[in-house]
């Protein structure tokens, strides 16, 4: 499974396998559309692992997620360039 969706505290953890064959806004694009109704209305933080994420990327998964009707507050990441845009973005970078 490429995503795996958890609730926290602050509202729900999506992890998103850390393999490069798995493209991040379309293995979640899919896991939405079939836990729309579940999932509506959510807060949702992100781990993407060692992925590198770039503005665009972020942008996209926030495009994404308004989609749904998602808020994303966080994006959690290995990669420092990645946290660098997640906080450019606004996001928050660890949970808290």
């Amino acid at each position: 499974q490429a995503v795996d969706i958890k609730g926290i505290r602050d509202g729900l953890l999506i992890r998103v396998k850390d393999h490069p064959d798995v493209a991040v806004v379309e293995a979640l694009g899919e896991e939405l559309a079939r836990k729309r109704d579940f999932l509506a209305g959510s807060r949702l933080a992100v781990d993407v692992g060692r992925r590198a994420l770039d503005d665009a990327l972020l942008a996209a998964l926030q495009q994404l997620f308004g989609g749904y009707e998602l808020t994303l507050w966080a994006v959690l990441a290995e990669d420092a360039a990645t946290r660098e845009a997640a906080r450019r973005a606004g996001l928050a970078t660890r949970l808290s």
